[in-house]
């Protein structure tokens, strides 16, 4: 699950970055977003796994 959900994060990233070459405002804010998310989801897995 770690490994899936890194490659997520990178994904976001990646698509985020592209948001923003492309002016992208609304889109870049809501992706920040999912980025958070996907951040606290990794803090409370590693909890449970540790």
């Amino acid at each position: 699950m770690r490994e899936q959900l890194t490659a997520l994060s990178r994904n976001v990233i990646v698509v985020t970055e592209a948001a923003g070459e492309q002016d992208k405002p609304d889109v870049v804010d809501h992706l920040a977003d999912v980025q958070r998310y996907l951040n606290d989801a990794a803090a409370a897995l590693w909890d449970v796994l540790a």
